[in-house]
């Protein structure tokens, strides 16, 4: 009876989801109850770069439910973004030797900072690449299969939100 108990507790745990928690390396240091995300500090020229990677950031902590969002005055951690540099450059060229396709990249730092220990619990670099195509080759394509520079950024600052989520995470 002890066995069929306790493979059915296991069935349970497995099938609810919690097993897979219970069993993880790590946890959320300790104290850590809310987090905290300020607006981005942008050391780049690209107008709005901050603004949309706060925002990206802010959906994907909201969206994958890692710890409650709260106002900076009242997080015991706050996570500091800075984006260091964004850069392009040609990636493809056609057979007449003009550019075809461009390499967008963006590098960030990032901080996790604990209010109450005033110390850092995570510090991380990180990049992220995407392709866009350029307008000349654009005009060769239909509308629904063009990428334009706009649409790079706005899907690496997708990619890089989601980046900091699962580092901050990785070790939970």
């Amino acid at each position: 009876m002890k066995k069929q108990s306790l493979l059915l507790l296991i069935i349970l745990f497995t099938m609810t989801g919690c097993w897979y928690y219970s069993v993880r390396p790590g946890t959320i240091p300790s104290g850590i109850t809310n987090i905290a995300v300020p607006k981005i500090k942008n050391e780049t020229a690209e107008f709005n770069l901050g603004e949309n990677l706060t925002a990206s950031v802010i959906s994907e902590v909201i969206s994958e439910n890692i710890l409650p969002l709260i106002d900076e005055s009242l997080a015991n951690s706050i996570l500091y973004i800075t984006i260091k540099s964004i850069r392009e450059k040609p990636y493809s060229y056609d057979e007449t030797e003009v550019v075809k396709e461009y390499q967008l990249s963006i590098s960030i730092e990032f901080k996790w900072y604990g209010t109450k220990e005033q110390t850092d619990l995570m510090t991380s670099t990180i990049s992220q690449n995407e392709i866009y195509f350029s307008d000349n080759y654009n005009n060769q394509i239909s509308s629904d299969d063009q990428i334009i520079r706009e649409d790079a950024i706005s899907k690496l600052n997708d990619l890089l939100a989601e980046k900091i989520i699962l580092e901050l995470t990785s070790d939970w």
